[in-house]
């Protein structure tokens, strides 16, 4: 079987390889944009890679590759969203997680708002409550308290760009409300094997295990499992 490809960019439109996160972190767009998948320069070399013809024998080989009987371990375990904070790699069930996108403008509530809920945001036209997940782990470290005060300074900013802030909400729906858990990177989706997850460790601080169920290694990668009641009750907590 033949493993044709979609053309990639040139070499040198790749700045992000020679002078960007990839490479010698030179460029001077990167202190605006933090990443470079946050930089038009990537976005539109991305647009241009889907909007090149497919090589002779893609669809052919896509098409013998769907055909091929699917490998029942595929749709084993629980779904679980894989995310990073600081350096805690963290997961938390599929079914409660309604979206994943970029930062919004987030708007101060008058005598609520405070150093873990900051206040609520416009996602699709629904009003999440705004929650600092570094603070209410007391996982953060200089660069995000950084990126957290660039926030409080962004807040009620309706012209602000999106892309302006690294980091991502992700939108859960609990039993107590739509909340906006802001963290470091969503990486994917893993399945979880329930026979294969572990205790919490004792030596895991505090903040964090009163969060979990249970700890999965996964890719040589500790991730702590979120218990989506245990985390209902901390977010209520917050509320002043």
């Amino acid at each position: 079987m033949s493993h044709a490809l979609p053309q990639k960019p040139n070499e040198s439109e790749t700045c992000w390889n020679s002078i960007g996160v990839y490479g010698d972190h030179s460029c001077p767009q990167l202190p605006t944009h933090l990443h470079c998948r946050n930089c038009p320069v990537y976005q539109n070399a991305g647009w241009r890679l889907l909007d090149e013809r497919s090589p002779p024998g893609y669809l052919e080989e896509w098409a013998e590759r769907l055909e091929l009987p699917q490998d029942a371990n595929l749709n084993s375990g629980n779904p679980m969203v894989l995310f990073r904070i600081s350096d805690e790699w963290l997961a938390v069930s599929v079914q409660p997680v309604s979206e994943i996108t970029t930062l919004r403008a987030i708007h101060a509530i008058p005598h609520r708002s405070n150093s873990i809920l900051l206040g609520i945001a416009n996602v699709r036209g629904e009003l999440p409550l705004c929650i600092a997940m570094h603070r209410l782990l007391n996982t953060g470290d200089q660069e995000s308290e950084q990126n957290l005060d660039r926030l409080a300074r962004w807040i009620t900013q309706e012209d602000a760009d999106e892309n302006d802030f690294a980091g991502r909400f992700v939108v859960v729906r609990l039993k107590n409300g739509l909340w906006a858990l802001w963290v470091d990177e969503v990486h994917s989706v893993l399945r979880v094997a329930t026979e294969k997850i572990m205790a919490v460790p004792s030596t895991l601080k505090r903040s964090t295990s009163s969060l979990l169920q249970g700890v999965y290694l996964h890719e040589g990668k500790s991730v702590g499992l979120i218990d989506e009641d245990k985390l209902t009750q901390q977010l209520l907590k917050v509320l002043p």
